[in-house]
This record gives C-alpha cells, sequence and structure tokens, in this order.
C-alpha cells in the first residue's frame, strides 16, 4: 500500500502513515499545549521539537477523512489540558479509532488512549495514572483554592477513566488508583479497564521527558538509564571530535 508523510504544523512533520483504509498515528515524546508550539526550540537553538501538541492531531484526523484511525502511543505524557483536548477529538471524530501502547501510556498520554474506542495493550507495555499536579506561587488562599480547582480536574479524569471500567470498578476505586500513581501491565490494566491485552512485543524504546514519577518500574527505569548512558556516551564521543577538529583547524590557521 502506498504510504505519504504529511505536513500538519510549520514547525515539524508529524508522520501519519496513510493507507488504503486506515491512518496510523504516532505520538512518541510529551504532550505540550499548542501555546508551546512556537518554533523557538528549532529555530534559535536547532533542537528538534519532538513535542505533540493538539492542533497537530487536529490536522492529522482531519486528513484522515473518516478512516478507521490507529493511534500508536510511546509517552510519559505531559500538559493535561492537551491531553484531555486530543482525547475529546479522538471521542468526536466519526471514524473507528484504536489506540495501541507501544511502550507506555502515562499520565496525559493515558487520558488520550481512553479517547479512543479500543485500547490494545501488549503484556509488556505499561499504562500509568496519577494524580493532576501543578505549580503554584501565592498564599494559604491561594494554596486552598488551587487544591479545590486540582480535585475537579481529578474528578473529570477519573470520569475518563470510569467509561471504560470494568464491571465493578467504582470511580472511588480509580481516584484511589490515581492518589497511589499506579502503574499496569497490560495484564494488570486488564483487571481494571476495558482493554485488550496483546501479546508481547519487542519495543519499549526510550524516549525522552521532563516528566517526573515516584514509581516507574524498575525495569522501565533500567531500560531508560541505559539507552540515556548510551546516548550520552554517543554526545561526548561527538564532542570530543569537535573540539579536536576545532585543535587542528587553530593549528593549521584554518580559523
Amino acid at each position: 500500500m502506498k504510504k505519504e508523510v504529511l505536513k500538519v504544523s510549520k514547525n515539524k512533520w508529524l508522520e501519519i502513515k496513510n493507507q488504503a483504509e486506515v491512518t496510523e498515528i504516532y505520538i512518541n515524546g510529551d504532550i505540550e499545549s499548542d501555546i508551546e508550539n512556537d518554533g523557538f526550540l528549532e529555530e534559535v537553538w536547532g533542537i528538534k521539537d519532538t513535542n505533540i501538541y493538539p492542533l497537530d492531531i487536529k490536522d492529522a484526523l482531519k486528513e484522515s477523512e473518516n478512516k478507521e484511525v490507529h493511534v500508536h502511543i510511546n509517552s510519559y505524557g505531559g500538559d493535561m489540558f492537551a491531553g484531555v483536548a486530543i482525547c475529546n477529538m479522538l471521542k468526536n471524530y466519526k471514524g473507528k479509532t484504536v489506540a495501541y501502547v507501544d511502550g507506555l501510556a502515562a499520565s496525559a498520554a493515558s487520558i488520550i488512549a481512553f479517547g479512543c474506542d479500543e485500547i490494545i495493550i501488549p503484556s509488556n507495555a505499561y499504562l500509568m495514572i496519577h494524580r493532576v499536579s501543578c505549580g503554584i506561587f501565592g498564599n494559604a488562599d491561594d494554596f486552598l483554592k488551587q487544591i479545590e480547582v486540582l480535585e475537579k480536574l481529578e474528578d473529570g479524569i477519573a470520569n475518563t477513566y470510569e467509561e471504560k471500567a470494568v464491571e465493578g470498578i467504582t470511580k472511588e476505586q480509580i481516584l484511589n488508583l490515581m492518589k497511589e500513581e499506579s502503574w499496569f501491565n497490560g495484564q494488570e490494566a486488564a483487571k481494571y479497564f476495558d482493554v485488550k491485552v496483546d501479546e508481547k512485543a519487542n519495543f519499549v524504546n526510550y524516549v525522552s521527558t521532563n516528566q517526573k514519577f515516584k514509581n516507574i518500574p524498575r525495569n522501565i527505569l533500567n531500560k531508560i538509564n541505559d539507552k540515556k548512558a548510551e546516548l550520552e556516551e554517543k554526545e561526548r564521543i561527538k564532542l570530543e571530535n569537535m573540539k579536536k577538529e576545532i585543535e587542528i583547524e587553530l593549528l593549521t590557521g584554518g580559523i
């Protein structure tokens, strides 16, 4: 089948694999608000923007023209409101939507998965749900007000999870799972939510993130640290080679 890449943002390319009957969308990296999509990282620092923005997904869904959409997720999450926005886009999409948890759907990324008609998660992939968090500056009244806001936001997120809860699982239980920052592999997720457990797959690729969690399973943490060390070593070698090249240029009068 013929595949094509669609440009959905002036600042970066989002790869969409359009086939005869199915559109594949890949969500890797952090989920961020459209406000952050200003091109600053690439234009000023030359750093590739790997974030996912709601408007990118909106454009991708529009291009798919109500074909079946498969959303592949490998992300630690990010901005809650951006995740909710993408979740609702998927819910309102007229075609069938299927979420594939390729490695990890954590935090806001899990909200996106629950926006699809169906969720498929291999037994060695992970789903994580937790409480909403934020930064705040102010006095005691400001903090008390923010607590009230956070509780309302958590209630809304719990409603989204509850829509796919298996029989017998209550909203109160889901709120408690969120409070504990709960990590589920495919088989564990199926005890609480209506997900299809697939066979193990060889992925769980390292994905960079700014998110901080307290209960990351040890096997995931080990893979992240190993890959991070590998990338850091490659960067160290690259910098050393650049330094040597500059020194040679200085000695030969090239600079």
